[in-house]
């Protein structure tokens, strides 16, 4: 099926129109607000008014007073903002009172998190929350987060659980309420039967944690917060944007593995003050057919436990917990071998609770940013079915093929091997050289020496010209850089970086705007000078499995003018060097490039596979089903090859949108969106369970549809508005 079969009839619909509305209107279907019915009403009782008075200035004083009414009176009924209304289709994140987001990095991974996922978010303080009583139900739902919300009123817990029980939705996150508003255990826990002190809000989450009382007074090891694997049924791992890959097959716990604790208590209730984790640190159109889907690479109903690059198994810090009866009664989403539930979704009253035993906003700021981002994602489209700013041009997912080239031999022999098979042919890819004349230490002339290597520069150039992103890969001289680089010893490496851009530069005639650091090695002052020289995007060996993002180190954010690019590994291996050392099969490694090219498509997203030239050559079947099953979505529309830079501009502008929605009183969302400069493939996903078919009412823009979604795309315009119908049954 080729692209031509997502095109259909065009929106283009102009203010200052005199027909506009109308005349459009009437042709595609769209109601106009000029013929609503509310408005025939009052113009016909206008008209009734004016054939019982006799003064022709009565008649017109009258006039202009009624048409002041009807404006008013429809206006207000159709589209005046209250306060709720302000709020329509966001998700609501709590804070205390008193507690000021702004620049608290805390906060930031919430902001950055919902922005990257194209999700609306605001924050509100507990006693506005608490004063709006049955009101709160008609917000989209509300998220009580860790760190930030430790300490909670015990009226706020009642708020919260009434707020629920009438049908309410809240994502409850680690910590949240462990303590009461003075920053102490409650002096009243809530016991159950048997004799368990717990947290106050069990009864949400659907399980009995946070055992203060229990052990303290038993005097026992402090057993409240485990450190192990976390395990879910991988079909579940790819709703919470677990990307294949990113998590194995379980084959359970060591023989002799024995639990492990880390400690707690009312300064730290988390026990996150305790190092312990090893995370990565490293013309519109409506159409009545929709967009092609592939045929996916199913995920199983196998129970896999979250890995990383280099890592078998990542370490979860989770509070251990005990079932409130003989079974949990919600759904589990993830769980731990050891210690109990890490995430479920219960049925209280005529509400849910998403629980997460995991802290989310410590995790990404520790590198790890995957699971707050699913558990987002899970929330606010799954269980909310809000709709999002897509986060790639045209919502259309693909891949970053992000090549590698370290020494000598690769421009020798290797390249010019995957020319030959056509590769250079698809794309573009991110393509980065290490262009000194030494790898391991300076003088050991290994190095591809760019500067003075006419081969080495006329395959940079041809790269170039075939549309690739060259770029730098460190450092100069690459496993020098790689393993010696520190955060200490800028003054002395800062050159190397200066030396590798200005070889590359030079034979490109242009300065570069991506980058990769030899051995994923990116000590932070390399993070300074590579944004003040103008990079754009990088490859990150932190926050695997993520898609483009803004990186936290230390709970803190790194430089916002820079977009990291994380690695997704096939389990703790990446590269065909790798998967020849340790025997990953040709079958294996060819079903994992399809899923997770599946996963990137269904999900609208992206994510950055890597290689050397050199293992690559020795894996032709494994690219050529690659770049085959790449062809064949690519003619379909649904699939795109991404570079660094390609995404970075295009975030980088997707930051300027704002966008708003409002709510009238028939349960019609407005959509509005503006940008300086042009609006041009920014996207909106609308569920369709959630949706009626979104009708433009000003600008440009196709409205297309896939199996779940509908997605408006904005055309070369500055201003936006299109309107959508809530289906009865969702907020």
């Amino acid at each position: 099926m080729s692209p031509s079969c997502i095109e259909g009839l065009s929106y283009d619909l102009k203010e200052e129109d005199g027909r506009g509305m109308d005349a459009i209107g009437a042709c595609n279907g769209i109601e106009s607000l000029t013929t609503n019915p509310l408005t025939n009403t009052a113009s016909a009782l206008v008209r009734v008014m004016l054939i019982k008075q006799g003064s022709e200035m009565f008649k017109k004083l009258l006039q202009a007073l009624c048409v002041v009414i009807g404006v008013l009176f429809i206006s207000t009924l159709l589209f005046t903002l209250n306060a709720e209304a302000a709020s329509v289709d966001s998700l609501i994140v709590l804070i205390p009172d008193g507690f000021e987001s702004q620049d608290d990095p805390r906060a930031d991974t919430w902001v950055d998190a919902a922005s990257e996922e194209g999700v609306r978010l605001e924050f509100m303080h507990d006693s506005d929350f608490m004063a709006l009583g049955t009101r709160a139900l008609k917000y989209s739902g509300f998220v009580m987060p860790d760190q930030i919300h430790q300490k909670a009123s015990d009226e706020l817990i009642a708020a919260l659980k009434s707020y629920v029980s009438q049908g309410g939705k809240l994502m409850l996150v680690y910590d949240a309420g462990a303590l009461t508003s003075k920053g102490v255990y409650p002096s009243n826990p809530v016991i159950t039967s048997p004799l368990t002190y717990s947290s106050r809000f069990g009864d949400l989450a659907g399980v009995d944690y946070l055992f203060y009382e229990e052990f303290h007074e038993a005097g026992t090891i402090n057993k409240l917060v485990g450190l192990g694997p976390v395990l879910g049924v991988e079909k579940m791992l790819w709703q919470l944007q677990v990307p294949p890959g990113k998590s194995m097959p379980f084959a359970g716990l060591p023989v002799r593995d024995m639990p492990t604790y880390v400690p707690a208590n009312e300064y730290d209730p988390g026990g996150l003050k305790i190092v312990t984790l090893d995370h990565d640190d490293d013309a519109n159109k409506v159409v009545d057919k929709q967009r092609p889907l592939p045929i996916p690479v199913a995920a199983s109903t196998e129970v896999h436990q979250i890995s990383g690059y280099a890592n078998e198994v990542i370490n979860y810090k989770s509070f251990v917990t005990r079932n409130r009866g003989d079974h949990y009664a919600g759904d589990v989403l993830l769980s731990s071998p050891r210690y109990g539930l890490v995430a479920g979704l219960n049925s209280v009253g005529a509400g849910k609770v998403l629980f997460v035993n995991l802290s989310l906003s410590y995790l990404k700021g520790q590198t790890d940013g995957m699971l707050m981002h699913g558990f987002m994602h899970y929330f606010a489209n799954t269980m909310l079915g809000l709709p999002r700013l897509a986060n790639h041009p045209k919502g259309i997912g693909g891949l970053v093929f992000n090549w590698h080239v370290d020494y000598r031999k690769p421009v020798e022999v290797n390249i010019g091997q995957l020319d030959k098979q056509g590769v250079w042919d698809r794309g573009p890819y991110s393509i980065h050289f290490t262009a000194g004349p030494d790898v391991n230490y300076a003088g050991d002339g290994l190095g591809m020496d760019l500067p003075n290597n006419l081969k080495a520069q006329t395959w940079v150039r041809y790269l170039d010209q075939k549309g690739h992103q060259v770029a730098s890969h460190g450092g100069w001289i690459h496993n020098y850089y790689g393993s010696q680089a520190t955060e200490d010893n800028g003054a002395d490496f800062k050159q190397y970086l200066v030396l590798n851009h200005e070889a590359v530069d030079a034979v490109l005639g242009r300065k570069t705007t991506e980058y990769s650091a030899p051995l994923g090695n990116n000590p932070l002052w390399a993070m300074d000078w590579l944004q003040d020289y103008g990079i754009r995007g990088y490859y990150f060996a932190g926050d695997t499995g993520m898609g483009p993002t803004r990186a936290y180190r230390e709970g803190k954010p790194t430089k916002r003018g820079m977009w990291a690019f994380p690695v997704s590994p096939l389990g703790q291996y990446a590269t065909f060097e790798e998967f020849s050392k340790y025997g990953v099969g040709n079958a294996e490694i060819t079903r994992w490039y399809a899923a997770l090219m599946d996963f990137a498509v269904y999900n609208h997203t992206s994510r950055l596979i890597y290689a050397h030239p050199p293992g690559a050559v020795g894996y032709p079947e494994v690219i050529q089903a690659l770049l085959d099953r790449a062809d064949a979505y690519q003619d379909n529309g649904i699939f795109k090859w991404y570079t660094m830079t390609d995404l970075a501009n295009f975030m980088n502008n997707r930051a300027q949108v704002s966008w708003q929605v409002t709510e009238d009183a028939l349960g019609r969302h407005r959509f509005s969106a503006n940008h300086p400069a042009s609006l041009k493939d920014q996207t909106w996903m609308l569920p369709k369970r959630c949706y009626n078919q979104p009708k433009v009412v000003l600008g440009k823009a196709d409205v297309l549809k896939d199996a779940l979604n509908w997605i408006v795309i904005a055309k070369d315009v500055t201003d936006l508005q299109f309107d959508a119908k809530k289906i009865k049954g969702h907020n």
